[in-house]
């Protein structure tokens, strides 16, 4: 179960799996409250979301993404990966390596909903 602290000023959030582990955040570059975003600074309510987890083979559990299928039919993933930063790019399908893009965190990669096109977007 994922559930916001409610009497946090801050976006906290709590996790518990059976079998699996828990544990708090209140980082908001994590991928677990990246999704978010969008109601704190806009009122919009979010898609749906999934969450994905990875166990090792020592039990020590790992934020690998988040999805959100929107309202608009888009799906969203958000990368969990700590370091988010680019070293190369695509657009218009020609690769990239300029300086103004490299270093930038890589926030989210959208599928837009013809599901044949999609985009990265960095904060």
């Amino acid at each position: 179960m994922i559930k916001p602290d409610e009497n946090a000023s801050i976006l906290k959030v709590s996790i518990s799996f059976d079998g699996f582990g828990s544990g708090t955040s209140d980082n908001i570059s994590s991928a677990l409250a990246r999704p978010y975003r969008k109601v704190m600074n806009t009122g919009k309510p979010c898609g749906e979301l999934t969450h994905i987890f990875a166990l090792d083979e020592k039990n020590k559990s790992y934020v690998l993404g988040s999805l959100e299928y929107t309202t608009g039919k888009r799906v969203i993933f958000y990368l969990g990966l700590m370091d988010r930063k680019l070293n190369w790019y695509t657009h218009k399908g020609q690769m990239h390596d300029e300086e103004s893009k490299i270093g930038e965190l890589m926030d989210h990669f959208t599928l837009e909903k013809n599901l044949k096109k999609s985009h990265g977007k960095q904060k």
